[in-house]
């Protein structure tokens, strides 16, 4: 091997791992307080829920586009991925929002806008989400 193509070689493998390549180079997890987190593992797999979940947890599923904390309420709006036949996305962009109250654990969602604006009056939430 050439002493050029090994320093190219080289340089190039430096490269990469530093800026990071292929999946998962840009997931993140943020605490949101309360126990709950947001968490991205992909361009879709992004969603607000505590460390440990299941089935029954009071969470925001994905794909969340937008989120705000205001004391103990979490507030998103989420896209709804919509799949046409062949099982991939249509392009229709449709969104929906969801209030997660972290402190009693207890979620209000899926709601169209107005609904969601309903809510945020019920609850005494000031938002700039919408």
């Amino acid at each position: 091997m050439t002493k050029s193509l090994f320093i190219f070689l080289v340089s190039a493998c430096l490269f990469s791992s530093l800026i990071g390549c292929g999946a998962g180079s840009l997931d993140f997890t943020e605490d949101l307080g309360n126990g709950y987190f947001f968490y991205k593992n992909s361009s879709i797999d992004q969603f607000i829920a505590p460390k440990k979940w299941n089935h029954q947890t009071a969470m925001i599923p994905s794909k969340v586009i937008k989120y705000e904390k205001q004391k103990w309420y979490i507030i998103a709006k989420r896209e709804i991925i919509q799949k046409g036949n062949s099982g991939s996305r249509t392009g229709t962009n449709t969104f929906d929002y969801w209030i997660l109250d972290a402190s009693q654990k207890k979620v209000w969602g899926s709601m169209d806008k107005s609904e969601f604006k309903l809510q945020l009056k019920d609850l005494s939430i000031d938002s700039n989400l919408l």
